[in-house]
């Protein structure tokens, strides 16, 4: 059986927690609550760390199965079909929108030439390279990037600690609490969407058991440390930029990188290290929601054959919305609309029913 290392496990979703929205999140939460924005990503980072709990509790007390199985087990066989179908129609809209940033943003740094269709399909194929190799690989990959990534964050905190003024920032908390409620909103939208795929994970972990009794309280530090570099960011763009741009650019991120009077610059294009995290974190992302797919139907009780088939069709749907909405007018609205709806921002309450209604079905067993 593929399997992956328990510390593999840890930094993979690490990396996953951070990539979607990372560059665009400032803007958003400006735009709700000015430089309020921090109480809003504790909060989300609260919602989701119950979230991975449920899932954790899901999978602990369901032992050597899978995480389809463990639904056929709490709703039975039609039931669970539809929950499952749930997960993964998050896993192809999330992944549809990581695609849609990640193309815009290299289109607009890096080749402004290229149509957004060729960035998003030269990627999705390297994705879907590694989605048929072996988790393991995954694994390593992940291993290989948390460094890199962890030491290029390093570097911009430190060119961005000169330039950065603490008072860009005040007067502090005086948000209305709608303004929280909506700010929380977006961020709940797509910050930590990788927890949905952990039940799907935690079958392949090799020494799960041997790390069971210490699960919970390596959570709680991996969001604990998401939630602050995300923190640790805002303050950045804030404290750059403003709350006035920051609200106003779309990656204020990349504006704070290309600052050019900063001080603490000692080599030009500082943009193209924040580019090389994104491109390091949204291939990650995106091979594990890709794998997520794939685990939700091979983990399933249909036959060899019809998994291969269904597999295959939800690649080609995901390929087949993405050349759809790569047209400029479509592909707008509709992602236009998604964050603007918060379409996205419930998806931690499926964790959290699965768990709820395993606990009531347990009960009644009991009972």
């Amino acid at each position: 059986m593929d399997t992956i290392t328990y510390k593999q496990f840890k930094r993979l979703f690490i990396i996953a927690f951070l990539s979607l929205n990372f560059l665009t999140f400032p803007s958003r939460l400006t735009q709700q609550t000015g430089s309020d924005g921090m109480v809003c990503i504790l909060i989300t980072g609260a919602v989701a760390y119950l979230a991975i709990v449920c899932g954790v509790k899901i999978m602990l007390a369901h032992p050597s199965k899978s995480f389809p199985e463990v639904l056929k087990i709490i709703f039975g066989k039609w039931l669970s079909k539809i929950i499952l179908f749930l997960f993964v129609m998050n896993f192809m809209l999330f992944t549809l929108y990581t695609l849609r940033i990640l193309a815009e943003l290299i289109c607009s740094y890096i080749i402004p030439d290229m149509p957004l269709i060729m960035v998003e399909s030269v990627f999705l194929l390297t994705c879907m390279y590694l989605l048929f190799r072996r988790l393991r690989t995954l694994g390593n990959v992940a291993q290989i990037l948390f460094g890199l990534l962890a030491a290029n964050f390093v570097v911009l905190s430190f060119v961005c600690i000169g330039p950065s003024n603490p008072m860009n920032l005040l007067p502090l908390f005086t948000s209305k609490p709608l303004d929280y409620l909506n700010g929380t909103l977006v961020m709940c939208a797509y910050l930590f969407s990788g927890a949905l795929t952990i039940p799907f994970f935690m079958p392949y972990i090799c020494d799960l058991k041997q790390n069971s009794g210490r699960i919970f309280k390596d959570m709680l530090g991996m969001v604990a440390m998401v939630c602050g570099v995300y923190c640790l960011f805002y303050y950045f763009c804030i404290g750059v930029l403003g709350k006035r741009y920051c609200a106003k650019y779309v990656f204020p991120a990349m504006s704070v990188a290309q600052g050019d009077g900063d001080s603490s610059a000692f080599f030009e294009r500082f943009e193209l290290i924040l580019l090389i995290n994104m491109l390091c974190m949204m291939f990650t992302y995106i091979t594990v929601m890709l794998k997520g797919i794939k685990f939700a139907i091979y983990d399933s009780s249909l036959k060899e054959k019809n998994k291969a088939v269904l597999l295959a069709v939800s690649l080609s749907l995901i390929m087949a919305a993405d050349i759809f909405l790569n047209t400029e007018t479509v592909g707008k609205v509709v992602f236009r609309f998604m964050d603007a709806s918060n379409l996205t921002s419930s998806h931690m309450s499926l964790l959290i029913f699965v768990y709820v209604i395993m606990l009531i079905r347990g009960r009644r067993a009991v009972e």
